[in-house]
């Protein structure tokens, strides 16, 4: 499966990788650092999952949530803005899921961490069943 992550800090995109990639081993990321790159990647390669940075460098925290539609989806916002009012927001604008970034990257190790990264994976995982389980639905004998 396709994994694209929009995250302009590159060291943070490639430790989230690295930890999915060892979680799930048919995982392939791709990892851009601004909007305007992740909506052109979003479209080329059709990911099954998109992971969206709400803090980017080519955009406002309002532009970046109100592009979440623009995406291949379905769009998990990782973000350290966990206020009620930008989770909701990111809800009405179509986000699939809103999980903390700081919880990801600087406590993986502690309780709360790991709750964080299953939560990740969890989300990965249904948005890869979504995509196939029409599929097999249809393939199934009567």
């Amino acid at each position: 499966m396709k994994l694209l992550i929009v995250e302009d800090h590159a060291g943070s995109a490639e430790a989230l990788c690295k930890l999915l990639t060892l979680r799930m081993e048919t995982l392939h990321c791709v990892i851009v650092g601004t909007l305007r790159e992740g909506l052109e990647k979003s479209m080329e390669i059709k990911a099954g999952v998109t992971l969206l940075d709400l803090s980017l460098p080519d955009a406002t925290i309002d532009q970046v949530i109100e592009s979440i539609p623009k995406f291949y989806p379905p769009v998990v916002v990782i973000s350290d803005f966990a206020s009620p009012e930008i989770v909701l927001k990111c809800f009405q604008f179509e986000a699939e899921n809103v999980l903390t970034k700081c919880a990801l990257r600087k406590k993986i190790d502690s309780f709360e961490g790991r709750i964080e990264a299953d939560k990740l994976v969890m989300a990965i995982t249904n948005a890869h069943f979504r995509d196939v389980l029409p599929k097999t639905r249809h393939a199934a004998p009567n």
